[in-house]
């Protein structure tokens, strides 16, 4: 059961599961939309099983504790993106614009250390399936920085 305030809409991409697997359940629609992406390759040599285990095998480098909070800070983004009406294939790979909108939204919110684990688990998330992380890390670095100094007291945990 979702948090009444963090209850995602109801979508084919992200089901219903524990928060330690929507990392791998939770598949981007653009997965889906296209079982071959890359058009120099149109006979690829890897089946289905071939890439389960890949993703199998990246998954098993995080732990179940990170894959909790990974999946965890997956809902938050969703649920944003549903709130903002942002269509699943917006989603993934998310741009720039969207990522930023997303931590500014939560900067006066979150703690700058909580905000930057999202993004870790969003990027988690983008690596698991094979999509670009197409994020500047500069611009990434600043927003985060000015979301830590906007962050609210309550956030911080004291000295």
């Amino acid at each position: 059961p979702y948090w009444p305030s963090l209850t995602p809409q109801a979508s084919p991409f992200q089901p219903h599961c524990q928060a330690r697997d929507q990392l791998l359940h939770w598949t981007p629609q653009a997965h889906h939309r296209d079982p071959n992406p890359n058009p120099a390759n149109p006979h690829p040599i890897l089946t289905e099983e071939d890439l389960d285990h890949i993703l199998q095998v990246i998954r098993a480098s995080w732990g179940d504790s990170t894959k909790a909070l990974y999946g965890a800070r997956s809902l938050v983004f969703h649920v944003f993106c549903d709130s903002c009406q942002i269509p699943d294939q917006d989603r993934c790979p998310v741009s720039q614009p969207l990522l930023l909108s997303f931590i500014s939204t939560y900067a006066i919110t979150y703690s700058g250390c909580t905000l930057s684990n999202y993004v870790a688990g969003l990027k988690a998330w983008h690596l698991l399936h094979g999509h670009p992380w197409l994020i500047d890390p500069d611009t990434l670095k600043a927003t985060i920085e000015g979301a830590t100094c906007l962050a609210p007291p309550s956030s911080k945990h004291p000295p």
